[in-house]
């Protein structure tokens, strides 16, 4: 007869998923060791590590501007037998690396950041770390037959510091310091409240663009932003890419069948199975604008489904050229916003959005992109104009000196008439950059996250409603409703008010859209999936 012991060191399995942006990798087979049981059967002692060792490209860590280094959310799934996926609770102290790591626990135990303890450029690999789970806080017995997965997501540090909102040109929209209205941009220099209107000293936005242009829908110049409201002086992690298809491949292979179906656009639910419309997030026979999320023609009628990459649309699954590093398009609000809370990470708010672009140290720069790059230095040869490599890990445009994903003129909708579309879809995230790659050369913002400029336009909370305003900036808990909503009441609800658009897309006009400082979007809530709508999320730093 098996102890309780021998049962947990039979069952208590790790499968790890290889997942998330560029190249990121949890080498080999990571397993449990150090098992604690000496108190009992559901006594709060017991303990098990989670071993594992993770590598990824394009690394770094500094101790000159921009002060800031890349790191790897890490966080992890279980399931007891064949029941529903719920997140493992980790300790936020007795975490163990190797000497080149540094493992950064979190308060709520929803995962760690882990990054290089030293400056360095380059791939990173990190062995033998060890994340101590408490398992029996988290509802799990040592004779239960146990799966678990790990996960991890590049993300980038952005430290605390000062800087500036607005542009000295004419961006719909922008931000500046009450009462100029051309030049003269605003300072957060903290997390306090900021003042709305027209006092003196206060934060106000652009009423009207030059020649009475429209405003789109910047917000109702109501206040004030509360001091819980992230303002982007406090330090944050912002994932260093968009998500990338394989990423929401495995966020929806963990969940069940009520919340994929959900979560796609074709109905996958059994009843009415629309199994002439294989490619999930389009609801189409054949993938649209470069998204190759699919399942299987003759889908099981119940149970979770398993779905995959397939970009080329061979029906095989998840092959080096099935775009699984291609920005995922099709998102809807509710399908960020449950990323976000199933990750343990949150949305990210229009004012983090520009100090992330922009930097603490740089003073704005008439229609600048988040690669800070002003009008009259931009030109067409930035965009992308062709593609090498279609669908693979190594995707990269076909024409060099490109930067950015969007179209060079205005733009009348989906196509490639006069010149303004040239991919059809988002790109692999980060296939700009390279080892000899500046900021410019890069597409990168100040300090170094990808593609906020350009490739899929970046959902944010907004401060110019009241249901933008009401976000106090709480993480993710892991945890999803049965419909598989997010369950964070100070988010925007299902409906999407209280987010916005900032940023420029594939089929967005750059010397607009792509500015830094426009806000043309940043108020229209859009909770439909669209074949130019991505996502990004970040997490308050500790």
């Amino acid at each position: 007869m098996m102890t309780t012991k021998q049962i947990l060191t039979v069952f208590l399995l790790l499968f790890v998923m290889s997942i998330n942006a560029n190249n990121i990798n949890v080498i080999g087979e990571a397993k449990i060791t150090g098992k604690n049981i000496s108190a009992g059967e559901n006594n709060y002692a017991n303990y098990a590590y989670i071993d594992f060792s993770i590598s990824w490209e394009n690394s770094w860590r500094t101790s000159s501007a921009p002060f800031n280094y890349d790191a790897a959310w890490v966080f992890a799934k279980y399931r007891i037998g064949n029941g529903e996926w719920k997140h493992i609770t980790v300790s936020q102290s007795e975490n163990q690396s190797e000497s080149n790591t540094t493992i950064e626990g979190v308060s709520d135990g929803k995962g760690v950041f882990l990054y290089r303890s030293i400056d360095g450029t380059g791939t990173f690999t990190s062995n033998n770390n060890q994340l101590k789970w408490n398992y029996t806080t988290d509802g799990v017995n040592d004779s239960d037959d146990i799966e678990v997965k790990i996960f991890a997501i590049e993300m980038v540090y952005v430290p605390e510091g000062q800087y500036y909102l607005g542009t000295p040109g004419f961006e719909i929209g922008s931000f500046y310091e009450y009462p100029s209205g051309a030049d003269d941009q605003y300072l957060v220099s903290s997390e306090d409240a900021i003042s709305i209107g027209e006092t003196n000293g206060s934060l106000s936005y652009k009423t009207n663009y030059i020649d009475g242009w429209p405003d789109g829908n910047a917000g109702d110049r109501l206040g004030p932003i509360p001091s819980v409201f992230p303002k982007g002086f406090a330090a944050t992690y912002v994932m260093k890419y968009e998500i990338t298809q394989v990423q929401y491949v495995d966020f929806l292979n963990m969940l069940t069948r009520d919340q994929q179906n959900f979560h796609t656009a074709s109905n996958i639910s059994g009843t009415f199975p629309e199994s002439n419309r294989p490619f999930v997030m389009s609801k189409t026979n054949t993938p649209a604008f470069r998204n190759g999320i699919r399942v299987a023609n003759n889908f099981s009628s119940s149970g979770s489904l398993v779905l995959f990459c397939d970009l080329n649309n061979n029906g095989v699954a998840n092959e080096d050229d099935d775009g699984q590093t291609i920005a995922c398009n099709f998102i809807s609000w509710s399908d960020q916003a449950a990323y976000a809370d199933w990750s343990g990470l949150r949305p990210m708010t229009e004012l983090e959005y520009e100090k992330t672009c922009r930097g603490s140290e740089q003073t704005p720069i008439g229609w600048e992109t988040s690669w800070a790059v002003d009008e009259g230095l931009r030109s067409n040869a930035d965009q992308a104009t062709g593609i090498s490599n279609s669908g693979s890990a190594n995707e990269e445009p076909s024409n060099s000196g490109a930067r950015g994903n969007y179209c060079s003129l205005f733009h009348f909708g989906y196509g490639e008439n006069n010149g303004v579309a040239k991919i059809g879809g988002p790109m692999r995230v980060g296939c700009f950059a390279d080892a000899s790659s500046d900021r410019v050369g890069a597409g990168a913002s100040y300090y170094g996250v990808m593609n906020m400029s350009d490739n899929l336009r970046e959902r944010v909370i907004n401060i110019g409603t009241p249901e933008g305003r009401a976000f106090t900036g709480t993480n993710g808990d892991g945890l999803l409703d049965a419909q598989g909503l997010h369950t964070n009441i100070d988010w925007p609800s299902k409906f999407a008010k209280g987010s916005g658009g900032r940023g420029a897309d594939w089929v967005a006009d750059v010397h607009h859209n792509a500015s830094v400082s426009y806000r043309y979007h940043v108020c229209t809530p859009n909770y439909t999936r669209s074949g130019n709508n991505g996502m990004r999320a970040c997490r308050t730093a500790e």
